[in-house]
């Protein structure tokens, strides 16, 4: 913030090269896409390695997951003190800040009481199989409450959404404008949504009905033959 001429020239000569040195350029959200104007660019979407291969069901027993880097910008606290409420298992796929010994406290503590299961980045395949091994058990809940702390923060997408929506599970979210979108089609609530947030924990219609929503919105918009028809589009232009 202190040399914000650096950031503005970084920003005329990105949008230069882009113009005079790009055939094309793919994006992966609305906000680059915004960001790159009047260049063109191509917005496709991450889509998920889950896609049709694992899917919730409705009669089991609740429990919440996250995958990807575990700290407080990401919103482990309001995450862990969501489970300690409502005293339900929580699985975490993903990364830990060693700077946050607070955190790493609670989560040692929590796993001791059974709430909290942390499992340390796993390649895709073998997250696949533990994903599949859980939704065998549980129907899965997920949490998406990364903070605003910059603009890239404030306007991406996080894969881990589209993950969520890839296998029906539900997100429980804030007002981030990206997971917004997806709270406001039906996929899930909002973290301070205490009446939805019961409604869907303990209804099983409800439940259902948002992990189907779910499944539809990434058939519309992230879906791995929407990826492929894009990108060849693409290279064919080049």
């Amino acid at each position: 913030h202190k040399f914000t001429f650096i950031k503005k020239v970084v920003i005329f000569l990105e949008k230069k090269i882009g113009r005079y040195f790009c055939n094309e350029i793919i994006v992966n959200s609305k906000a680059l896409v915004e960001y790159l104007k009047p260049n063109k660019s191509n917005l496709i979407y991450y889509t998920s390695p889950f896609e049709k291969k694992i899917k919730m069901n409705k009669n089991k027993e609740i429990a919440f997951l996250y995958l990807g880097g575990f700290w407080k910008m990401k919103g482990s606290e309001s995450i862990l003190g969501f489970i300690e409420k409502f005293n339900k298992k929580l699985f975490i796929f993903g990364m830990l800040n060693k700077k946050e010994k607070d955190i790493i406290g609670k989560i040692k503590s929590l796993e001791k009481l059974g709430l909290v299961y942390f499992v340390d980045r796993l390649p895709s395949l073998e997250l696949e199989i533990k994903l599949l091994e859980l939704s065998q058990k549980y129907k899965l809940i997920g949490f998406s409450l990364t903070q605003e702390v910059n603009i890239s923060n404030a306007t991406q997408e996080i894969n881990k959404d589209i993950d969520y929506l890839a296998m029906g599970i539900p997100l429980i979210a804030n007002h981030r404008k990206p997971t917004k979108e997806k709270i406001e089609a039906g996929c899930g609530v909002f973290i301070e949504d205490s009446l939805n947030i019961e409604k869907l924990l303990n209804s099983r219609e409800f439940y259902q009905e948002i992990s189907d929503n779910c499944i539809e919105y990434y058939n519309q918009n992230y879906a791995q033959n929407i990826f492929e028809k894009k990108l060849l589009e693409v290279v064919k232009n080049v």
